[in-house]
């Protein structure tokens, strides 16, 4: 259906997923399970860093500098293809800020956006037969999995292992003494952002040493840019997980900075 629009090839944001997975991981290694620094946040959430970097300076110096999912698919995108147009489709609105502060990408629709489109040229994405994706690469199952609360944090642990062998590459890490101790909140309302904001000031009252923040309740599935409930959304994605034929493992993944 979105190849009928125009676009010449969809790509998978889970492939930028598995690249943040690693660099998170990595990271989390040579800082935070070494004793280097007390903890850090996921940065995939624009809105959650957003909302650190202007009300919670305290926590500004333990966001992570791994690049969002989207960041790392632009930037495969474009250095295969230099002078295509990249367009995000999600449910999130927070990408449009985000996306205009990368190279990488062009444009940034919501899936409700994307529906306007297929409405106004008379497309019934259910009525078409389902295609092959044409991704040359099939992501991991957990950075695919990205999308869902609590999800970010098992695809990080998971990449523990490609992690520590990229670290040695680097040169960087050092002996892990911490284990992960993630912290999760979801959704970042006022309840959850009163708490962070006290963390801010107390950085040692925070209840463990990684802080994965999703703004929207559930996770990004719920985005406020979605056309249908986030309940549903992640009950037909939870489907979806299990009648996909195969996964990668995010071993083998090609390291971008």
């Amino acid at each position: 259906a979105v190849l009928k629009l125009g676009f010449k090839e969809m790509v998978e944001v889970a492939l930028g997923a598995d690249n943040t997975s690693l660099n998170e991981s990595a990271e989390f290694l040579a800082e935070v399970a070494t004793g280097k620094q007390p903890l850090m946040t996921t940065s995939c959430c624009p809105a959650w860093v957003r909302a650190i970097k202007v009300h919670v300076p305290g926590l500004v110096p333990y966001i992570s500098t791994a690049g969002s999912p989207m960041k790392y698919t632009g930037d495969l995108v474009k250095k295969r293809s230099p002078d295509s147009i990249t367009v995000f489709i999600g449910p999130c609105t927070a990408k449009r800020t985000e996306g205009a502060g990368l190279d990488n990408i062009d444009h940034v629709l919501t899936a409700e956006e994307l529906l306007c489109a297929f409405n106004a040229q008379e497309i019934e994405p259910s009525k078409l037969p389902k295609e092959d994706n044409p991704t040359t690469r099939l992501p991991s199952a957990e950075s695919t999995a990205y999308c869902g609360a609590q999800n970010v944090t098992a695809a990080v642990v998971a990449a523990v292992p490609k992690a520590t062998y990229l670290n040695q590459q680097r040169g960087e890490g050092g002996v892990a003494t911490r284990d992960l101790q993630p912290v999760y909140i979801s959704p970042l309302d006022k309840k959850s952002f009163k708490q962070v904001k006290i963390w801010g000031d107390k950085i040692d009252q925070i209840p463990g040493n990684l802080i994965e923040c999703m703004n929207c309740e559930g996770g990004c599935i719920s985005g406020p840019g979605n056309i249908i409930s986030g309940s549903v959304a992640q009950a037909r994605f939870k489907q979806l997980m299990k009648e996909r034929p195969q996964f990668n493992d995010i071993e083998d993944v090609t390291v971008l900075n």
